[in-house]
C-alpha cells in the first residue's frame, strides 16, 4: 500500500514532538516565550549533539544561529533555501540557545544587500618604477624596491563539519572539526634581475631569451608554452603563463631586468577565482613603466594625420573596460570545450564558432560584441585593429579566436583563459 506524501509528513511530525517530549532528557520550563517570524535558512545539525528536542539549526539572515524544530514540517526539504519562517520561540537555561518551534515556513520576504562600491584606485611604486589601478577593494599588503603584493578581499565562509561535509554554526560550547579558513588571492608585480641581453628592437630574440629565463628559475612552468602577449597602454612584450590551477604569470623586460606580474589563485572557489582574476587583468591592461626613483612623467599629447585605412594600430585601445559581476559556464558537447561566460550575455553556436549578445541572436553570423572562432589564425597572442581587438589561444589541438571591441577586452581575456577541453581521451 502507498502512503502519501502528506500522511508521510504527518508522520514525520508526529515522531518529532514525540522525539521533543519524550525522548532524552526533559526540558525545563522555559524562562521566556514569544511568536515571532524570521527571515534565513534551516541547516543541519551535522555532528552537533544537543537536546533530544532539537533536531535542525535555523540561521537569520544576520547570521544569528538559533536551534530549531518542528512538528508540522519536514525541515530537511527546506534545507539550503531563504525562507519566512514563523513560530514559537522560547529560551531555556540549560539550552546556549533559543529555541525556534516552527509553524508556518512560506517564501521569504525581499532580501535587501548593500553592495560595496567599488572605485578604481592609482597605484604608482616611484622606487619600482611601475603605475597602475587596482579596485579599491583590494589592498596593497607589501611594497618596496623589489615588489608590490595586492590582496584580494577575503572569501566568505562557513563552518563545515569534515566528517559530513554539512555546513554548521561555528560554536566554541562543540568540538566540531572545521576545514581551514580560505586564504585570499594575490597580486604580485616583482623586479628580477634577470641579467638580459637581447633588445626590444628584436621581438622574438627578447621573447626567447625571457623563456630560457623562466624555463632554469620558475619549475612551475617548465614544459609549459609561454604566450606572447602585450601589457599595458605601452604594449610592452611579454610572455604569459597559466597553470591548470588558476595561477597566472606574465614576464615582461625593462632593460636587462625581468618584471613578474603573478596572480596567486588561494581562494580555492571557481566564482571567487573568476572575479579576482578579472580584477587582475585590468591591473596587468592599465599597467605602465615610469621613471625608478622619480615622478611619472605626463602623458604628451601629439595629433597626428587621420587615418582611414583600417590597417592595425601600434597601440593598445586606452578606454574603460565593461566588467560583469555573475558568469556562468557553457558546455558544448559538439566541439568538446567548456568556458566561462557572462551569465546574462546569449549565445549561438555553429560549425565555425559562437557569437556572443547582450540580446537575442538567431544566426551565428549575426553580428555581436564579442564572437569566438575556432582555428581562425595559429598564432597565438593578441592582434589589434582600428575598432577591435582579437586574443588567440591553443588549447589541445585547436585555436580559439576571440574579437571584440576593445572595452571588451578584459571580459574576452577571462573568457579564453576559461576554456578547457572536455574530449574523453
Amino acid at each position: 500500500m502507498k502512503i502519501s506524501s502528506a500522511l508521510k509528513v504527518s508522520f514525520l511530525g508526529l515522531a518529532v514532538f514525540l522525539s521533543a517530549c519524550g525522548s532524552g532528557p526533559a526540558l525545563e520550563d522555559p524562562l521566556t516565550r514569544e511568536y515571532t517570524t524570521y527571515n534565513g535558512e534551516f541547516k543541519s545539525l551535522g555532528s552537533v549533539k544537543v537536546n533530544d528536542s532539537v533536531t535542525h539549526l535555523f540561521q537569520e539572515d544576520d547570521g544569528t544561529i538559533i536551534y530549531a524544530y518542528s512538528d508540522r514540517y519536514d525541515l530537511d526539504e527546506s534545507l539550503g533555501t531563504r525562507v519566512e519562517a514563523y513560530g514559537v520561540v522560547t529560551t531555556y537555561e540549560s539550552l546556549d540557545k533559543p529555541l525556534f518551534e516552527v509553524k508556518r515556513i512560506s517564501a521569504a520576504t525581499e532580501e535587501v544587500t548593500v553592495e560595496e562600491d567599488v572605485t578604481s584606485v592609482d597605484y604608482k611604486n616611484a622606487p619600482l618604477g611601475i603605475s597602475f589601478s587596482y579596485p579599491s577593494n583590494w589592498s596593497v599588503r607589501i611594497e618596496d624596491g623589489t615588489r608590490t603584493i595586492l590582496e584580494a578581499p577575503l572569501p566568505l565562509t562557513e563552518a563545515t563539519d569534515v566528517s559530513t561535509g554539512t555546513d554548521v554554526a561555528p560554536d566554541p560550547s562543540t568540538t566540531v572539526q572545521t576545514e581551514a579558513l580560505p586564504e585570499a588571492d594575490e597580486a604580485e608585480f616583482v623586479k628580477l634581475s634577470a641579467g638580459l641581453s637581447s633588445t626590444s628592437d628584436d621581438e622574438d630574440a627578447r621573447t626567447a631569451e625571457i623563456r630560457t629565463y623562466v624555463s632554469g628559475h620558475f619549475p612551475d612552468l617548465a614544459g609549459i608554452t609561454g604566450d606572447l602577449t602585450y601589457v599595458g597602454t605601452d604594449r610592452i612584450v611579454g610572455v604569459r603563463y597559466k597553470l591548470d590551477a588558476g595561477d597566472v604569470y606574465i614576464f615582461i623586460p625593462r632593460g636587462s631586468d625581468l618584471f613578474e606580474l603573478h596572480f596567486h589563485y588561494l581562494a580555492a572557489d571557481d566564482a571567487v577565482r573568476i572575479d579576482d582574476t578579472n580584477a587582475f587583468t585590468s591591473m596587468v591592461a592599465g599597467f605602465r613603466f615610469i621613471p625608478e626613483g622619480e615622478e611619472e612623467v605626463p602623458d604628451v599629447v601629439i595629433e597626428e594625420e587621420e587615418d582611414d585605412t583600417s590597417e592595425a594600430v601600434e597601440t593598445t585601445p586606452k578606454m574603460s573596460q565593461v566588467t560583469v559581476s555573475k558568469w556562468t559556464t557553457l558546455s558544448s558537447n559538439t566541439f568538446e570545450f567548456s568556458m566561462s561566460i557572462p551569465s546574462a550575455w546569449y549565445y549561438v553556436g555553429g560549425s565555425t564558432g559562437y557569437v556572443f549578445d547582450l540580446a537575442e541572436i538567431e544566426d551565428v553570423n549575426a553580428t555581436g560584441v564579442v564572437r569566438l572562432d575556432f582555428n581562425k589564425t595559429t598564432t597565438e597572442g593578441d592582434t589589434y585593429a582600428a575598432n577591435s581587438v582579437s586574443l588567440t589561444k591553443k588549447v589541445d589541438s585547436r585555436y580559439y579566436t576571440l574579437t571584440g571591441a576593445p572595452e571588451y577586452q578584459t571580459i574576452m581575456q577571462t573568457m579564453l583563459d576559461s576554456i578547457e577541453t572536455t574530449k574523453v581521451e
